[in-house]
């Protein structure tokens, strides 16, 4: 879940997160904490710092890679 997040994004926004470590905290606060209690959010501006932390991607390339191929056989086979 963390890694297709992490997929959605970059295709999205164009924004690219490592997904070991940004990725997975973009990701536990998108779907964990802003759901959890959307009030204490209401009107505020956040500020998510993106440090990098690309080197984490090295890590994920397998897991990726399968990733975007499930994902471009399903567009393929999509009408």
């Amino acid at each position: 879940d963390e890694l297709e997040f992490c997929i959605r994004l970059a295709r999205d926004t164009g924004i690219v997160l490592d997904p070991v470590y940004t990725g997975k905290a973009l990701h536990h606060f998108v779907k964990k904490v802003l759901p959890e209690n959307p009030e204490e959010f209401r009107n505020s501006t956040i500020l998510f710092w993106h440090t990098g932390g690309t080197l984490g991607m090295y890590e994920k390339v397998e897991d990726l890679e399968e990733l975007l191929l499930q994902e471009k056989k399903h567009e393929s086979s999509s009408p």
